[in-house]
């Protein structure tokens, strides 16, 4: 099928695509897995081996382009390319939360895992490379997969905030403070190097640069859209006139009809359009405002526990998962 040229007949053929999604009836994979998956990782570098972890501490590794050599109409199952069983002298003790790829290739990954630590392993050997011990049960972990100036690693524990580990120098770097509960999931922005997203067990989703204290920026489920810039054409007297009215509430005639609009538009009658980041994203700095946030101010993304963030590969929009 030829892909669709313009931008109209594009969208409908993503939303035709997206609306016939199904699970395979004819690919399965044959586990040793006894526990329930916790975490699954595709690497970024050949869209082509996929990362397993369950709740058994078993870790797998499965190739999904061996599926294509089937005709469709047959059976497949996929053997693991590696089983990392709690018998593995370096295994984890308890069950894998998270795991993923190593952001350059697949020659390493990472696991994190309610025992508190955060192994990273070198997939020829299938040895631990690297390890550190964290303050809590690790919940999840993510790596940049645009960084060029740093290999951090983001870790979130069962305890409020996130920890950066350094696998250059093998320690942890520094602590990002602000959640009001364990961070459940991360996304590192996949155009900007420094730029963290985070969620919490409580519904917060938080913007963060490494590079600096605070975050940047919190997702509010509220805030839907932003209001249209003026025209550059506009008069402005007319603006400030029209304002004042709508603020008496004597509008009449013309003026009338632009209070019953702004008023749909506030209630939420109109049609709402999909927003992107920026336009979803409430921006707050300094210590002032967060000391000032009271329970009846919180914002937040979801109105349960966020159980994932995946962010699009511009960069520019951000998915979230919610125990809502």
């Amino acid at each position: 099928m030829i892909y669709p040229q313009s931008k109209l007949n594009r969208r409908k053929y993503i939303r035709y695509r997206l609306s016939r999604l199904a699970l395979s009836r004819h690919v399965t994979t044959n586990t040793s897995q006894l526990g329930g998956i916790k975490w699954l990782d595709l690497d970024n570098v050949e869209q082509r081996y996929l990362l397993s972890a369950s709740a058994d501490s078993t870790v797998e590794a499965f190739d999904v382009l061996s599926a294509d050599a089937g005709t469709g109409y047959e059976q497949l199952q996929l053997q693991p390319l590696f089983t990392i069983k709690r018998s593995h002298p370096a295994a984890h003790r308890y069950q894998v939360t998270s795991v993923t790829w190593y952001s350059v290739d697949t020659g390493m990954f990472i696991t994190g895992s309610a025992d508190k630590e955060v192994k990273l392993w070198d997939t020829n050997v299938l040895e631990v490379a690297c390890a550190f011990n964290c303050p809590d049960k690790v919940m999840a972990v993510a790596m940049s997969s645009c960084a060029s100036s740093h290999a951090l690693i983001a870790v979130g524990t069962n305890e409020p905030g996130v920890v950066l580990a350094d696998i250059v120098s093998g320690a942890f770097t520094h602590t990002l403070t602000g959640h009001r509960s364990a961070t459940w999931s991360i996304c590192w922005s996949p155009s900007i190097e420094h730029q963290l997203f985070t969620g919490d067990a409580s519904g917060e989703v938080r913007l963060w640069d490494v590079r600096r204290s605070g975050c940047q920026a919190l997702l509010d489920l509220t805030v839907t859209h932003r209001p249209k810039p003026a025209r550059p054409h506009q008069n402005t007297r007319n603006c400030s006139l029209n304002s004042q009215q709508t603020s008496s509430g004597s509008l009449r005639g013309t003026t009338g009809s632009t209070s019953n609009t702004h008023s749909r538009t506030g209630s939420g009658s109109l049609k709402r359009k999909h927003s992107s980041l920026a336009g979803i994203a409430e921006l707050h700095a300094g210590p002032e405002y967060e000391s000032s946030r009271t329970p009846a101010t919180w914002q937040v993304a979801h109105e349960g526990a966020v159980t994932g963030i995946l962010a699009t590969s511009d960069g520019l929009h951000l998915v979230t998962a919610g125990g809502d």
